[in-house]
């Protein structure tokens, strides 16, 4: 390693991690490789995974045939709506996961959605503590008065 033998601190210049190396990855050159033989490629991994090839077949199923993703679910949570809190918020949606008025996902998507929710509030609730606090320190922080 190029260091500074009198301070032990790497000389100026000098990277802990090499670079990544410029131009494409591997991955972007494989792809470009194969972007022309595309239809042969998938023509092939099928006729293999039918045939039985179990590399193939796992193949097949990641990538040409992945599982269809869940369709949304359109939900309505009694009492959401009228809750004046959000810990109210919150219990009205365990509420309607336990009565099985929604799933568990919808539920836990909505009380994820609460949380991002109350961090907000609660950033804007210091803001407004800080601004209160310098507002009453003459000449605001960090100047000396």
């Amino acid at each position: 390693m190029d260091r500074d033998p009198s301070t032990g601190q790497l000389l100026p210049g000098h990277r802990v991690r090499p670079l990544r190396r410029r131009g494409p990855s591997k991955a972007e050159l494989i792809a470009e490789y194969l972007e022309p033989k595309r239809v042969e490629v998938m023509t092939k991994l099928s006729e293999l995974a039918v045939a039985g090839d179990p590399k193939s077949i796992a193949l097949f199923l990641a990538y040409i045939a992945p599982p269809p993703r869940e369709p949304e679910e359109s939900v309505s949570i009694p009492g959401l709506a009228t809750a004046t809190t959000l810990q109210d918020r919150a219990q009205a949606v365990i509420a309607a996961v336990a009565d099985g008025q929604c799933s568990a996902t919808a539920g836990e998507r909505l009380l994820r959605c609460l949380d991002i929710v109350a961090r907000a509030v609660e950033i804007d609730e210091l803001k407004a503590r800080m601004d209160r606090l310098e507002a009453g320190r003459p000449g605001g922080i960090g100047e000396i008065a």
